[in-house]
């Protein structure tokens, strides 16, 4: 059977819709700063959530479509949200991790889908034919990821907003696509407040430095 992930705008994730945060007053070592953001464990502690991954086949050429692009997104940001979804492909290929992320065509098929949306915050989400909970409440952001047995993913789908604030949606995108690729918590408190995607307190950090790009070159190493 598969497993399901939810991350939430406001830096909520977990499996099967149980939430993974942790709090962190202070800045981890490595070790413990990948653990925490790849399987739950706190500092020094067990996972408390399986690690999951891209399997090798699809991780070197992962393929991103842009499902739809409702006219009412559209109207509010314009051509926003493609260009915070190449900036965040670009990200995640400068990382030095070994996965390459690549965009195809709008609306082909992808492992990976994302869904620009006139859904507003609060709202159920509703998106015919596209196999997620129908009805969730949408929050700025989701991603839905699936993976095997195996722990190895091979399926994600990515819904922004239409009530995103414009300055927002570079960052969120950057953390909804990076979640996607196996990293299923989100880190509360104010250690890393602006310097890590995975705060759950900040919508400001548009680029993977230090820890983050370190915890996806140990996710995906060469």
């Amino acid at each position: 059977m598969k497993a399901v992930l939810v991350a939430l705008l406001a830096c909520l994730a977990g499996a099967a819709f149980a939430d993974s945060q942790l709090v962190i007053d202070r800045i981890l070592s490595d070790d413990d700063f990948y653990r925490a953001v790849s399987c739950g464990a706190p500092p020094g502690g067990a996972c408390r959530l399986d690690t999951v991954r891209w399997p090798q086949g699809l991780s070197r050429d992962l393929t991103i479509s842009v499902a739809d692009t409702a006219k009412g997104f559209a109207r509010r940001h314009g051509r926003a949200g493609e260009k915070a979804l190449a900036a965040a492909i670009g990200e995640i290929n400068r990382t030095g991790a070994a996965l390459h992320l690549r965009r195809v065509a709008d609306g082909a098929p992808a492992p990976v889908q994302v869904w620009f949306t006139d859904i507003a915050e609060g709202d159920p989400i509703v998106l015919p034919n596209v196999s997620i909970p129908q009805g969730d409440r949408m929050e700025g952001a989701r991603v839905y990821i699936w993976w095997t047995d195996a722990n190895q993913i091979d399926r994600a789908v990515i819904i922004l907003s239409r009530d995103l604030l414009p300055e927002e949606i570079r960052s969120v995108m950057l953390e909804e696509l990076t979640q996607s690729l196996g990293f299923l918590t989100d880190l509360e408190g104010n250690a890393y407040t602006d310097t890590s995607i995975f705060s759950e307190f900040s919508n400001a950090v548009t680029g993977l430095e230090g820890q983050d790009r370190m915890a996806l070159r140990r996710h995906y190493p060469r």
